[in-house]
């Protein structure tokens, strides 16, 4: 399993009109390819006006046909062009990451996500790989909420993410507090992931999304 994130940065003034082209351009990929896509903002968190487009794909293939039936789409295309008028002149950015650890259920209808992001230290990738898993599994023995565990395909070379989803900011706000007060929790990651993963702010960060449609 894939989960498939394109990012694109806003820009300053028009938000209303921003906001119905977001809509607007992601109706029409449901409406196009066969699998379902979301979009997404950051809330409390960097890179303010964001928007993530993601769709879970269990193979890359669908990916493919999916860009090939939106490239020949009209209307689709006439909707990019459009989108001129409100994204900044930052790149475009695709990014793609392998499930680790988790199943998604399409049945929970989920507003919210946050997501902490890693990168494996040099020589560590085995043990990395292994508490990922460890960490996500005591996540969610903790909220009761499934954490999903992803390592990097493309972008960041050993790259991971723990992502986890909320119906609403109330759970997200109280699973977090869990998460922080829960010492065994706390002293694992103290032990063990100082050694697994690289140190430094770029290489360990946390944001929430909320979601657009």
């Amino acid at each position: 399993m894939y989960l498939f994130t394109r990012r694109a940065q806003l820009g300053h003034g028009q938000p209303t009109d921003a906001m119905t082209w977001v809509t607007s351009i992601t109706e029409k990929v449901n409406q196009i390819v066969e699998f379902e896509v979301h979009a997404w903002t950051p809330v409390f968190s960097e890179n303010v006006g964001e928007i993530a487009w993601t769709a879970f794909l269990p193979e890359l293939a669908e990916l493919e046909s999916g860009d090939f039936k939106l490239m020949s789409d009209a209307l689709y295309l006439d909707l990019v062009g459009q989108g001129a008028r409100y994204l900044s002149t930052q790149p475009i950015n695709d990014q793609l990451l392998q499930l680790i650890h988790g199943t998604p259920d399409p049945a929970r209808d989920i507003h919210y996500v946050t997501v902490a992001q890693a990168t494996v230290a040099p020589g560590q990738l085995r043990h990395a790989m292994e508490l990922g898993i460890e960490i996500a599994v005591q996540a969610e023995r903790i909220t009761g909420l499934p954490t999903h565990f992803y390592a990097d395909t493309t972008g960041n070379w050993g790259g991971v993410h723990w992502i986890t989803g909320y119906e609403g900011v109330e759970l997200m706000q109280h699973s977090n507090e869990k998460i922080n007060s829960t010492m065994p929790f706390v002293e694992m990651i103290d032990a063990k992931a100082s050694k697994a993963f690289a140190s430094g702010t770029q290489n360990a960060r946390q944001a929430c999304y909320r979601r657009v449609i």
